[in-house]
């Protein structure tokens, strides 16, 4: 077994290696650069080793034990966006932008080759630990209770290549190990049970306040090359969900999501940026017209502004045609009895404020148009809860007040599952399932799903 740990090793060891080999003979065969041009040599000879720095950064080279199919593709598409991005750049600076063409060709067959390469290894490595070959031995600091439990997790996940071997029983200073399933005495002391049996990962599994007094249990860990974990269990929030992270260079355990400071968040507004930009220009034509039509049925500003509660609460200004008759928000609270949301936000099926041309910019959410240029200032995203105006904000308690840890957007599920006729709990519901659930991918199925929405006028007015 131990013999099998070690190929598994040498050939992570190996896969840097048989990239460069393979990224190199890619790029021969696909792109021959200028021979009379000597800057055109330059992108060539860092493509391969930037793509193999890329594969070390974005952790492809590290141990996929735990990791399923999509962590690994969401790694692959990184080091390839990442690695398009940065050398199409450095192609068009030396003057080389005929050559994006064959670059290009080269990012798809080596995508492809990495995937294969990659799904060929995961597998051979899933199926052989399945088999019991390459395992790890754990041993569960806790109780016998935290054992079984993480047995029947490594249990339905053979592929992970996990065993508990022993538990340890007891507080730090009163600790037995015992054999894991049978129960058998082996040591009082962690130190001893370290240097006699093999025990490759340890899993701390107590409770929080229990957690100081294991300084002793992390310290042998670190100095015997033992990976230790300690289990932080999960709330019924997938926000709430504890993780460590860096803070002012110091460790930290954190409750919540960060999400400005993911990958895919940074691409999310990447894309904000430039389709916002797009629809913007493309849209030009539709808000000229509208604006007309506002400035004639209505005296004097086009554009409606109003305070709205942005990320954490935090107050910007946003911008939509007007639709509605001067003094509007003035009338809301006499007309509060009519709203169908049962909750603090304002929705009137037949609200008398809005004018002709408003409900009809309404009906097809043109009135919001002017707000790609909120997304593309920061305060909004394409896709992400409503934004509230602050009074209505202010009613928002407990877990709603969820919603407001993402950047408000255009459109979400309430746009697309009907809009004002959607009561207000139902209308936070799926607020939270955004934000609990949020992805590059998600906020694509919503924006594709959003042109039916606006073209069938459900629940807009």
């Amino acid at each position: 077994m131990g013999e099998m740990r070690s190929q598994t090793n040498l050939i992570l060891k190996l896969l840097p290696a048989a990239d460069a080999v393979l990224l190199a003979f890619i790029l021969s065969a696909v792109w021959a650069p200028a021979r009379q041009n000597a800057l055109s040599l330059v992108p060539v000879l860092l493509v391969v080793p930037f793509w193999v720095f890329l594969l070390g950064f974005f952790a492809v080279y590290s141990s996929n034990r735990l990791e399923g199919t999509a962590g690994l593709t969401r790694k692959l598409l990184s080091v390839q966006i990442t690695g398009s991005v940065t050398m199409t750049a450095l192609l068009s600076a030396v003057g080389q932008g005929r050559q994006i063409p064959k670059f290009a060709l080269f990012v798809a067959i080596g995508t492809l080759v990495l995937a294969l390469e990659r799904a060929f290894l995961y597998l051979l490595l899933h199926i052989l630990r399945s088999r019991g070959f390459d395992s790890r031995n754990v041993c569960v600091i806790g109780s016998w209770e935290s054992a079984a439990d993480a047995d029947q997790r490594f249990s339905r996940h053979r592929e992970w290549g996990l065993r508990v071997s022993c538990v340890g029983i007891g507080t730090v200073h009163e600790r037995k190990y015992l054999r894991y399933p049978g129960g058998e005495p082996i040591s009082t002391s962690l130190e001893d049970l370290v240097r006699t049996q093999v025990v490759d990962e340890i899993l701390i599994a107590l409770a929080a306040e229990d957690l100081a007094q294991e300084k002793a249990t992390i310290s042998l860990c670190q100095e015997y090359g033992v990976v230790g974990r300690v289990l932080l269990h999960p709330s019924s929030s997938e926000l709430a969900q504890p993780h460590l992270e860096v803070f002012t260079g110091e460790t930290t355990i954190t409750v919540g999501k960060v999400p400005s400071d993911s990958p895919a968040a940074i691409w999310k507004r990447v894309i904000d940026i430039v389709l916002g930009s797009l629809l913007l220009t493309l849209l030009s034509p539709l808000m000229l017209i509208s604006a007309v039509l506002v400035k004639l049925s209505l005296a004097g500003p086009i554009i409606f502004k109003q305070r709205r509660a942005g990320i954490h609460g935090r107050p910007f200004v946003i911008y939509k045609f007007r639709t509605m008759v001067g003094g509007a928000e003035g009338m809301v609270h006499a007309l509060a009895g009519r709203s169908v949301t049962g909750g603090p936000t304002f929705k009137d099926r037949s609200d008398v404020r809005v004018t002709p041309i408003g409900r009809i910019l309404r009906r097809f959410s043109i009135d919001e148009l002017p707000q790609l240029f909120n997304v593309i200032a920061g305060t909004m995203s394409l896709v992400g809860p409503r934004p509230l105006p602050l009074h209505e904000a202010a009613e928002i308690f407990g877990v709603h007040r969820r919603r407001f840890s993402m950047r408000p957007g255009i459109t979400c599920f309430w746009q697309v599952n009907g809009r004002s006729n959607v009561e207000f709990s139902k209308w936070m519901s799926y607020d939270l399932q955004y934000v609990d659930h949020w992805s590059l991918w998600l906020d694509t199925k919503l924006l594709v799903q959003t042109i039916p929405a606006v073209l069938s006028g459900r629940g807009a007015y």
